[in-house]
């Protein structure tokens, strides 16, 4: 039985604890660093660096508590990268006020903070062309 990611860690060590259970039962019972390998090796290949660190020799609650850890840090990776990602695409929605801000430009032509009506893209009023500036810049250059 393998664990994949995405699955819920506790619900699996749960299982496999059922497993040796049931084989307790069935008179064959396994010692405890012989499940502690089994669970570790019920785990993905993504997990492998989680028992690099483990002793020659270990018990089943150390692998326990090393793939509880493991889950609890992924769970909070995910959960700041998700609040990250939530936070900037609201930057980006708001990125642009339609009120005019404080010490900010605001264009008058689409009524969004941020840029001068002389340089707005929007219809109405078409930003000047970067070639059109530069020829302004050098003749204002070469007039002085």
């Amino acid at each position: 039985m393998r664990h994949t990611d995405g699955e819920d860690i506790n619900a699996h060590i749960t299982k496999m604890q059922g497993h040796r259970h049931d084989l307790v039962m069935m008179q064959r019972d396994i010692d405890n660093e012989l499940f502690a390998c089994y669970l570790r090796i019920s785990m993905p290949s993504t997990w492998n660096y989680v028992f690099t660190a483990l002793p020659d020799h270990y018990t089943s609650a150390k692998v326990e508590q090393r793939i509880r850890d493991e889950q609890g840090i992924r769970s909070s990776q995910s959960a700041t990268s998700s609040a990250f990602q939530v936070s900037q695409s609201n930057k980006t929605k708001g990125a642009h006020s339609r009120t005019p801000i404080p010490g900010q430009p605001y264009c008058t032509n689409c009524k969004i903070s941020g840029h001068h009506t002389k340089d707005c893209y929007s219809k109405g009023k078409p930003r000047e062309k970067k070639e059109d500036k530069k020829d302004e810049k050098k003749e204002k250059a070469e007039k002085e």
